[in-house]
């Protein structure tokens, strides 16, 4: 029964992944075109701003990282509030 119940989540996971992925495409299409009928717009600026994760942040980091559904999943802690997907 829990084997039922972990593969129901990894499916579940992994259609949100795929849903997140493809609403990010969409997304950066739809700033391309912004871009292309505005032509006054100033060039993007980008900023990356490094700060440091607290140790909750590092735990639930390193799990989805390594696809620690344990850690995900385990009752009592605080819940994952993020995903995060690569481009």
């Amino acid at each position: 029964m829990a084997s039922v119940a972990k593969d129901g989540f990894h499916s579940l996971f992994f259609k949100i992944l795929v849903l997140m992925r493809m609403w990010m495409q969409i997304c950066d299409a739809l700033i391309g075109v912004k871009k292309d009928v505005m032509k006054e717009l100033p060039p993007k600026k980008e900023l990356i701003l490094r700060v440091e994760l607290s140790s909750k942040q590092k735990e639930y980091y390193k799990a989805i990282l390594t696809r620690n559904y344990q850690i995900l999943t385990r009752r009592g802690g605080a819940q994952v509030q993020f995903i995060i997907v690569e481009k």
